[in-house]
């Protein structure tokens, strides 16, 4: 019995054989695509990230369909996501520099619209802050709270 791990990599190897040998889609196409091969019933676009789900269970002439069809739709959400990635670094990097900190993070339940305020807000705030905040570890929460080792900071403290 071929187990779920060799029978997803034995399905992508042979979607990869096709792709390259008919040349379906651009390089670059491929390159910036994500796909997982999984036991699942039907094809999805994660809304996240912009990662292809295909189910082992499709043939390849149905994924190469599929994929021509949808390659749009998830390129553009990939794209969206790793903007939003790259703005998200961009403010933890200007955040911790101006208030000299050695962690700053996002909790998971925070939007990037609602970081990017609080981000914004301790921006303004960096000269009268950094004499309080050198050396923290500091993550933008729904809520205040103190840890052992960490400060959360509610995301619309001070609005």
């Amino acid at each position: 019995k071929v187990s779920h791990s060799e029978e997803c990599k034995h399905f992508l190897d042979l979607l990869l054989q096709r792709v390259k040998s008919e040349r379906v889609f651009h390089t670059d196409t491929c390159k910036a695509m994500k796909l997982i091969v999984d036991r699942r019933e039907d094809f999805e676009i994660s809304q996240r990230d912009g990662t292809v789900v295909i189910p082992v269970s499709k043939s390849v002439d149905q994924v190469v369909s599929y994929l021509k069809g949808s390659v749009s739709e998830a390129l553009l959400i990939t794209w969206k996501y790793e903007k939003e990635l790259k703005e998200l670094d961009r403010l933890k990097y200007l955040v911790r520099s101006r208030l000299k900190l050695r962690i700053y993070s996002k909790d998971d339940r925070v939007t990037l619209h609602q970081f990017r305020q609080c981000s914004n807000r301790l921006v303004r705030m960096s000269k009268s802050l950094v004499t309080l905040t050198e050396g923290l570890n500091l993550r933008v929460s729904e809520a205040n709270r103190l840890h052992d080792n960490s400060i959360d900071i509610a995301w619309d403290f001070a609005a």
